[in-house]
């Protein structure tokens, strides 16, 4: 009966992180979007790439604050000890990045080899 407490406890932990997660994530976009300078009147989505890099490291600033704000208040554990430490890690993160380097490109061939995706053309601006 205590596995089955856990996982009630686990997607409960989930349902109550969602909402928070939402709001603070959409507020911390919403400052991204001010600060690259993106109208929120405007429908399309951001013109530039800076833009978007802007709004997404918003997005993932206010990603860390919820996790780190549900690990200390709920769990009463550091960031540290779930687990971000990069101490002893270089393998495993250049392993890491190394597979999702092959999964991504074995996917991308095999969509080109099916025919869902092509290539028109290959436009690198060094300048935007």
């Amino acid at each position: 009966m205590t596995s089955n407490n856990a996982i009630l406890n686990g997607w409960k932990r989930v349902l109550i992180i969602i909402l928070p997660y939402l709001i603070i994530v959409g507020i911390f976009q919403l400052i991204g979007y001010s600060v690259a300078g993106v109208g929120l009147n405007s429908v399309s989505a951001p013109k530039e790439t800076y833009q978007d890099l802007i709004i997404s490291f918003f997005s993932l600033i206010g990603t860390i604050l919820t996790v780190w704000v549900f690990v200390w208040k709920f769990d009463n554990e550091s960031f540290i000890d779930i687990g971000f430490h990069l101490k002893n890690r270089t393998k495993d993160i250049l392993y890491g990045l190394l597979i999702g380097l092959l999964v991504m490109g074995i996917g991308f061939i095999i969509l080109i080899y099916l025919k869902e995706i092509s290539i028109k053309s290959f436009l690198y601006n060094i300048n935007e």
